[in-house]
């Protein structure tokens, strides 16, 4: 019997008007919950309310054979500093592909690589297919932190069980502190002024500007987080972000980044945050506190300490340009990724 032939497919690159088209293919997708609607709303953020898209920037791409969707790819860029000056960045989201066409799902990939130049591309979700993909086209590892824990996920606990205790621990760091932590709704110019006088602590970082911040948290409903800030004298010393969602059946209140003026005050005001964010986050739920940096284990004090989870997962990037700067994976204290890298919540 002669071998079916395998379907042909053409990639293009995402444009407004293929977004209908696109969401009813990713809202079909076997295993996918998000409707339609939804998607739409996401492109909204990864696009068109997005601060770092434009110019030369594109949407992302999608796989056809003939007028039907098979395959699609997005692109979600963000501002990224370097010491060399601040950079797009750009995190692969939402790969889905038709069984028969599978084998364009490289060339789908390689559309994303070619897009990156003169910036960062960055995966944070690399199965073990896709990593052989990644280091056969030589992408780096991101840094680890010193401790060993995953950069993104480190801590997990029942607050049910461990609510009352962490919150009196943290507590005594938070009557020490002398400020307040409050809800913010609007990141204002605080927000900048603290970001010019803190983007010095990392030189690998993601810029958290008002406009950016405004856009992670704020601009579309189905994605929306809670922001807070801690305050002394009217002055923004720190902020933390996070994000309510469904893991496994549970509902997860998760750290999704977390800044902080440096020196002395940097343990006072980050334990305040961290006491703020899980007192937001209610019972019933599982709370998540990344180490986003190296020192941060020896900043939370017991609290990393002694709930830390380790993770083998490993994120990967890779230098758009000869000219883009980008951490070696030996450089530990120089780098802090949060989910500002990566596609969690957007």
């Amino acid at each position: 019997m002669a071998e079916t032939p395998a379907p042909s497919a053409k990639i293009s690159v995402v444009e407004p008007a293929d977004y209908e088209r696109v969401a009813a293919y990713l809202a079909a997708y076997p295993g996918e919950k998000r409707a339609a609607d939804v998607w739409r709303e996401r492109f909204g953020l990864w696009w068109e309310g997005n601060p770092a898209f434009g110019g030369d920037v594109e949407r992302g791409w999608v796989l056809r054979d003939g007028e039907r969707v098979v395959g699609f790819l997005g692109n979600v860029p963000t501002w990224f500093q370097t010491p060399r000056g601040v950079v797009r960045g750009y995190t692969a989201s939402t790969w889905r592909v038709d069984e028969p066409y599978r084998k364009k799902s490289v060339s789908l990939y390689l559309r994303q690589v070619a897009n990156a130049r003169e910036g960062i591309l960055f995966n944070t979700t690399a199965n073990e297919n896709v990593k052989s993909v990644l280091e056969a086209l030589s992408f780096s590892k991101l840094p680890p932190s010193r401790t060993g824990k995953n950069t993104f996920l480190a801590l997990r606990f029942p607050l049910s069980l461990a609510q009352a205790p962490l919150l009196a621990w943290l507590a005594l760091g938070a009557a020490r502190a002398g400020g307040e932590v409050r809800e913010v709704t609007r990141a204002d110019s605080a927000f900048d002024t603290l970001w010019d006088s803190t983007r010095g602590l990392y030189p690998f970082t993601s810029v958290r500007s008002s406009q950016v911040l405004n856009w992670f948290c704020f601009s579309a409903p189905a994605f929306s987080k809670r922001l807070l800030g801690y305050y002394e004298d009217g002055r923004l010393l720190g902020y933390v972000a996070c994000f309510s969602s469904d893991w496994r059946g549970y509902r997860v209140w998760e750290c999704l980044d977390l800044w902080a003026v440096g020196g002395e005050r940097r343990v006072a005001v980050t334990r305040a945050l961290v006491r703020a964010a899980i007192a937001a986050a209610g019972r019933e739920t599982f709370f998540v506190l990344p180490h986003f940096s190296a020192d941060l284990a020896d900043v939370y004090g017991p609290l990393g300490r002694a709930f830390a989870k380790p993770s083998v997962r490993r994120h990967y990037y890779k230098a758009g340009g000869d000219g883009v700067e980008a951490p070696r994976e030996d450089a530990a204290d120089q780098v802090y990724f949060s989910a500002l890298e990566g596609d969690l919540a957007l």
